[in-house]
């Protein structure tokens, strides 16, 4: 017993028309989609530009024995401090002494300081393009927008030291 030719070819125009209606509602839906994703994007552009007179960016290195690790562009609010950056860069990952006169950091990411070699933070001066030794201590240091510092486990029998 053999099916007529007209059979299959309603067969064929069903299959079709079934394919084509799912192309279509998944051609909607993923249109749908990007709508709510241009939405969003509009969005998170408001919120970026709402905060921004109570944030500042600033980029971090943290350099020791031939590694360097950069938080660049960090997000954070105005007021904050190199110390406070640290922290939140290495997620809390800082051992440090905290004294009358300030701040002393011992330990980044893991790696303290030894024998000669201390942690010292550096300030990037755009003017004279060089490395500057910080002139405070990390929690009196107030962040100010496009900072680029950096912490250096300093090798302290020479001086001065070298730099980042």
């Amino acid at each position: 017993m053999s099916k007529e030719p007209s059979y299959y070819r309603r067969l064929l125009i069903v299959t079709v028309l079934i394919f084509t209606a799912v192309l279509v509602g998944e051609t909607l839906y993923l249109a749908g989609l990007i709508r709510q994703l241009d939405t969003l994007k509009e969005e998170i552009n408001t919120l970026a530009k709402s905060v921004e007179p109570i944030t500042l960016r600033a980029s971090l290195l943290v350099k020791y024995d031939g590694t360097e690790r950069w938080f660049n562009n960090t997000l954070v609010p105005v007021g904050w401090t190199l110390f406070n950056l640290t922290l939140y860069a290495l997620g809390g990952n800082v051992d440090y002494q905290a004294y009358p006169f300030g701040v002393f950091v011992t330990g980044i990411g893991g790696v303290n300081q030894h024998g000669n070699h201390y942690w010292f933070w550096y300030r990037w001066d755009p003017g004279t393009r060089d490395w500057v030794l910080g002139e405070t201590g990390a929690d009196a240091y107030v962040l100010k927008h496009g900072d680029v510092l950096a912490w250096y486990l300093v090798d302290t029998s020479s001086w001065p030291p070298a730099k980042p």
